[in-house]
C-alpha cells in the first residue's frame, strides 16, 4: 500500500522517415539520378537510433533518482508501405519516452539523437526524419515530507497497514493537479504488481485496508481525528 510520490512523464509521438516511391521487381539507377530508395532501412536505422539513446540515458549516473528508474524510449508502432512489390514512400514510427520530472529538454534531445543519425546518410540528410510530439508530456513530483504525504503514511501505520514514499515509472492523474493546480498531490492504493497484465486483479484484503486508510485519513485531513 505504498504512497506514490513521483511520476515519470510520458511524452509521445511519431517520427516519419522518407524514402521514394517505386517498384521492386525493376532496375532502378542510383536516388541522385531520379531512383527509388526504401524508407524501412532508414527506419531501422532511426530505430536503432533510439535504442542507443535510451543506452545512454542509463548510464547517466548524475540522473540517477531515488524513486524513479531512468528516462528511456521505445518504438511501439511502425507503419508504412501499401504493396508488396512497391518500396515505401515513408515509414512512421510511434514511441513513447518516459522520463523523471526533472528531464525539461527530452523532445530536444530526441530530436538531436535522430538528425546526429540523419547526417550520416546522404539521402536523410537531404530528406531529414519529421518529428511530431503530441500536445502536453510531463511527469511530477512532491517532496516526501509534504503534509499530505506523511499523514497518509501515518495513518496506514495506524491502521497496520504498511506504507512508505516510493515512485512509479508512468503517470497518475497527480501530475495534472500538480502541475496545473500546484496542488501537492500523492497517489496511493494496492499493489500495482499486477497492473496492466493479462490477469490484473486487485486484492480483496487490501481494497478493504485501502478503504479503511482513505476513511480515515480523510477525517483527520479535515481535522475531524
Amino acid at each position: 500500500m505504498d504512497t506514490l510520490v513521483a511520476m515519470r512523464g510520458s511524452l509521445s509521438g511519431t517520427i516519419t522517415v522518407f524514402g521514394r516511391v517505386g517498384h521492386t521487381e525493376t532496375m532502378q539507377p542510383h536516388w541522385s539520378k531520379g531512383g527509388t530508395v526504401d524508407a524501412t532501412p532508414k527506419a531501422v536505422k532511426t530505430i536503432q537510433t533510439l535504442g542507443k539513446l535510451t543506452e545512454e540515458w542509463r548510464i547517466q549516473t548524475d540522473w540517477q533518482h531515488k524513486f524513479l528508474d531512468q528516462d528511456i524510449i521505445t518504438p511501439i508502432v511502425l507503419r508504412g508501405g501499401e504493396w508488396r512489390v512497391m518500396y515505401p514512400e515513408k515509414v512512421g514510427i510511434e514511441f513513447i519516452s518516459d522520463f523523471i520530472p526533472s528531464t525539461v529538454n527530452i523532445k530536444e534531445e530526441i530530436e538531436e539523437k535522430i538528425m546526429s543519425v540523419a547526417n550520416t546518410d546522404p539521402w536523410m540528410k537531404q530528406y531529414p526524419p519529421k518529428l511530431e510530439i503530441n500536445p502536453w508530456h510531463y511527469g511530477t513530483e512532491i517532496n516526501e515530507n509534504q503534509p499530505i504525504a506523511r499523514t497518509v503514511i501515518e495513518v496506514a501505520k495506524e491502521l497496520d497497514s504498511e506504507s512508505k514514499s516510493v515512485g512509479w515509472g508512468t503517470l497518475t492523474d497527480a501530475i495534472h493537479l500538480v502541475n496545473y493546480s500546484k496542488i501537492p498531490t500523492i497517489s496511493i492504493g494496492p499493489d500495482n504488481q499486477a497492473a496492466h497484465m493479462a490477469n490484473e486483479f486487485v486484492d480483496i484484503d487490501q481494497l478493504i485496508s485501502l478503504t479503511k486508510i482513505l476513511a480515515l485519513f480523510t477525517l483527520r485531513w479535515c481535522g475531524y481525528s
